[in-house]
């Protein structure tokens, strides 16, 4: 199904947008505002009017004001074909901020609601309430989690902020111009945020998310947000200190000893602890997988969880190799999620030992698709939602 969007404008005096959007071409719709002066095809609510500045013609959402909210769509809409993407590049500044609590922020929508649509003011930076839309957020003030500077990404008008990343180099509201480049991956769902204080793109990513945009925008197949993984980074060791092997620097768990995963029978999962002995990737705690060997076995380990069809779902994780004695090991690190109904693969992967110590940190990321088997669901009365594993086998 095809669905058609608008798009919000910020405070910009450059704002470029490509958008992949017809199917079976290769030809993106594309428009580009070197300024505001004539700002044809856009319409503005609320607050929002184009001014000069000494930066030229720009788009003003609001004034100097106290309680002010403007937005600025697109007039006419665009269609937005399956798997579809889109990228954009703008420019914005918040100038002017004064009393104890200046501008919360702007943001970056996208809707399929109305172009003379405006949000909530305040918390809401004009974007509160709307149904069916995604919003990117740079905030000032304190929403969601973050508190000050930070990106968020917002859906269908709720304020909560599912996912966000601090800004820590300067305060949004300094006066400058910030530069911002958003795109989406329309086949895997990711969206990714930059932003840098001068007009080159930084390779590094400030914000990304796996959104469900076509399921957003037509109000079905919600985009699942939030840490699938229950003790994703084990912080939480209720049991250090048990289980069938300790020695101060490591204790091995079993069974459901290891909160939200359930360790396979015959095996144990060694966690470490920091300070001690023993290699630790970050934090207080990291999971060795030699599981000390317990009954001639490394470690596996699992957790289960829901998916819902069509969504799309990130997986992250770090892993080190290691040797206490500077000994290699052919053992190997293999990660994968599968579907428990069809035995599906839906993610694997196997690493193996990366060579003479100092070893690196090695980042893997990666989507996969919520399947939603409904047998699975039997018993849980969560129509359109299966149970998915995801597995880490130590050997």
């Amino acid at each position: 199904m095809n669905n058609r969007f608008l798009i919000v404008l910020v405070v910009a005096w450059q704002l470029t947008l490509a958008l992949c959007t017809r199917a079976g071409s290769t030809q993106p719709t594309s428009f580009t505002y070197n300024g505001f002066s004539k700002a044809t095809s856009i319409q503005f609510n609320g607050s929002a009017t184009n001014v000069t500045t000494s930066d030229g013609p720009v788009l003003q959402l609001t004034p100097a004001s106290a309680s002010k909210a403007g937005s600025a769509f697109t007039s006419n809409s665009i269609t937005l074909a399956p798997n579809a993407g889109f990228s954009t590049f703008f420019t914005f500044r918040l100038s002017q901020p004064g009393g104890p609590t200046p501008a919360g922020g702007i943001t970056f929508t996208i809707q399929s609601a109305s172009p003379f649509i405006l949000g909530s003011a305040g918390s809401g930076h004009g974007y509160g309430g709307i149904s069916n839309s995604l919003t990117v957020v740079f905030a000032t003030s304190t929403n969601g989690t973050l508190a000050g500077n930070h990106v968020a990404v917002n859906i269908n008008g709720q304020l909560n902020e599912p996912v966000s990343a601090a800004v820590t180099n300067a305060a949004l509201n300094d006066g400058n111009i910030w530069y911002a480049w958003i795109d989406y991956d329309g086949v895997h769902g990711l969206l990714e945020v930059r932003l840098a204080q001068g007009p080159v793109r930084p390779p590094a990513v400030t914000l990304a998310a796996v959104v469900n945009l076509p399921g957003i925008l037509g109000g079905t197949n919600v985009v699942a947000t939030g840490n699938l993984l229950t003790n994703g980074d084990f912080e939480s060791e209720p049991n250090w200190g048990g289980g069938v092997s300790y020695d101060g620097g490591e204790t091995a768990l079993v069974g459901s000893e290891l909160p939200g995963w359930t360790i396979e029978p015959g095996h144990a999962v060694t966690i470490h602890n920091s300070p001690g002995p023993y290699l630790v990737i970050s934090n207080t705690y990291s999971v060795n997988t030699d599981g000390e060997g317990y009954n001639g076995h490394n470690a596996n380990f699992y957790q289960d969880f829901d998916s819902t069809t069509l969504a799309s779902y990130a997986l992250t994780f770090n892993w080190q190799s290691w040797g206490q004695y500077g000994t290699p090991t052919t053992s190997k690190l293999k990660v994968s999620v599968t579907d428990t109904v069809t035995s599906a693969v839906l993610f694997t992967g196997l690493y193996s030992y990366d060579g003479s110590a100092p070893h690196p940190v090695h980042l893997v990321t990666a989507n996969f698709p919520g399947t939603g088997q409904p047998p699975a669901l039997a018993g849980r009365g969560k129509p359109g939602v299966g149970l998915q594993r995801q597995y880490i086998y130590g050997g």
